[in-house]
């Protein structure tokens, strides 16, 4: 068992709570549970749940500023393990803040280099924002070593996911196997094209057209009656604007719910379905679908016209809606 306190003496100025917390936000020191007492396998003995955005490789959080014309900007931005050693004197040496004049565009985001395989020789130079000391923001050049050491970190807590039963590699092999399998047979199942033999008879010789009865169910008392808020399967078609889920196709994968439980819930089915749509932000909606193994979260249109980084996160959202 590795414990960490926050009580560093390397990072002077910062409380050891808010060192604490940003050990746990950057997976530096995941929280786990492991319960042998709670089942038989590792499904129900060991527990993720209590990290941010436990589905992710890093959190994302909305960052607010003033920029150089007093305008306000906003962008969202990835908390990660290189945010974390920043704080730490003992790290100091392997960041540099980087001069105004050379920002350009060979200056990437350091969550950025982490994703995909990284090297100087590209001329890209990874960075995070800080603060100076007249509160300004500003952008701090770090080492490889440091992009190095957060690799290690995020494969450290891929493999915590693995045994947590999120992203889990054999789970998402199987659901390739499946839904490759399903359509090949739809493939099959195409009817062939009509012989000259059993062609439609002439114009003239069809009979006339009807139009067809519709088809009418009979409604029970009280169903119309139910409230969004308590229907457990609702879903809605896909030109509404408001999120909804295509609840009878959930897989329990606990990807939405593990996002935002007050946003998302289970039915009595143990399915998905938007429990309250203002329990949480539209990025976290997006975020759910993004994550959705069987892309059935759509996420509609934003209600908070305000939530910064609409546009960006509306052009993420329209490949699910």
């Amino acid at each position: 068992f590795c414990a960490f306190s926050g009580a560093v003496e390397t990072v002077p100025h910062v409380s050891a709570y808010l060192l604490a917390a940003a050990a746990t936000e950057s997976r530096a020191f995941p929280n786990f549970t492991y319960d042998p007492s709670a089942g038989p396998d590792w499904a129900s003995r060991f527990d993720l749940t209590d990290n941010p955005q436990v589905s992710s490789d890093w959190p994302m959080y909305g960052l607010d500023y003033e920029d150089e014309g007093l305008q306000r900007q906003a962008e969202d931005i990835a908390f990660t393990y290189v945010d974390f050693a920043v704080c730490d004197q003992r790290y100091a040496h392997y960041f540099k803040p980087g001069v105004r004049a050379h920002w350009g565009k060979q200056m990437v985001p350091a969550a950025q280099c982490l994703k995909t395989p990284f090297e100087t020789e590209n001329g890209e130079i990874p960075y995070i924002l800080t603060v100076g000391p007249n509160d300004d923001l500003r952008r701090s050049e770090v080492d490889d070593k440091i992009i190095e050491a957060a690799r290690h970190c995020n494969d450290a807590w891929r493999q915590l996911q693995e045994l947590g039963g999120i992203n889990n590699s054999h789970a998402k092999r199987l659901l390739a196997q499946e839904r490759a399998a399903w359509e090949a047979e739809r493939a099959q199942e195409t009817p062939p094209s009509l012989t000259s033999d059993q062609q439609q008879p002439a114009a003239s010789e069809a009979p006339p057209l009807t139009p067809p009865a519709q088809a009418t169910m009979p409604v029970e008392a009280g169903v119309i009656a139910e409230t969004s808020d308590t229907v457990d399967s609702l879903e809605s078609d896909s030109e509404s604007d408001e999120p909804w889920i295509e609840t009878s196709r959930c897989t329990t994968c606990n990807e939405c719910t593990q996002i935002n439980s007050r946003l998302f819930a289970y039915n009595d089915n143990m399915q998905a379905y938007i429990l309250d749509a203002d329990g949480g932000s539209f990025h976290e909606i997006v975020e759910a679908a993004e994550s959705c193994q069987v892309s059935i979260i759509h996420p509609g249109k934003p209600r908070n016209p305000n939530e910064p980084n609409l546009d960006s996160l509306i052009a993420r959202a329209e490949p699910f809606n």
